[in-house]
């Protein structure tokens, strides 16, 4: 999903929760907005690393047209690619701000935001037919066996 329809659903999302739940405040909608956006730091940090080039322009247009090259494979294909790393987008990070949100509300935010981002992805991975996994470590070991979309 595109960073923009993430910053229009996840303010929809915060907006719920600020009216069923008005203790979290404006600071707790800004956070929980924030961060269901600003998960995808890591897409473009993935970028930097595997192409040498922080234009940021550049990394998003890298990643449409993988992700129109990626739509384009069959199914059976699209089972064999590996995801890239993104080290925010994965059940071990999530599991540190879970546990940091017993200590602070600030990281209970963030934790929200960032569950509702991958909850949206993985809605996206269900409609265009292929598993969405959110454990780093398995797809790193899965990986090994498979190809990034750009390298097709």
């Amino acid at each position: 999903m595109k960073p923009l329809t993430h910053l229009i659903f996840g303010s929809i999302f915060a907006f719920i929760l600020l009216l069923l739940f008005p203790a979290i405040k404006l600071i707790g909608f800004s956070i929980i907005v924030l961060s269901s956006v600003l998960i995808d730091i890591d897409h473009y940090i993935y970028y930097v690393i595997k192409k040498r080039d922080l234009n940021l322009k550049n990394a998003y247009n890298w990643f449409v047209e993988n992700e129109k090259k990626f739509r384009q494979l069959p199914l059976r294909k699209k089972r064999q690619v590996c995801p890239p790393l993104c080290f925010l987008h994965n059940l071990e990070f999530l599991l540190i701000f879970a546990v940091l949100s017993f200590y602070s509300h600030i990281f209970l935010f963030i934790f929200t935001g960032f569950i509702f981002h991958l909850f949206l992805d993985s809605i996206l991975a269900a409609y265009q037919g292929y598993g969405h996994d959110i454990s780093a470590i398995y797809n790193q070991i899965k990986s090994r066996r498979m190809k990034h979309v750009e390298e097709l």
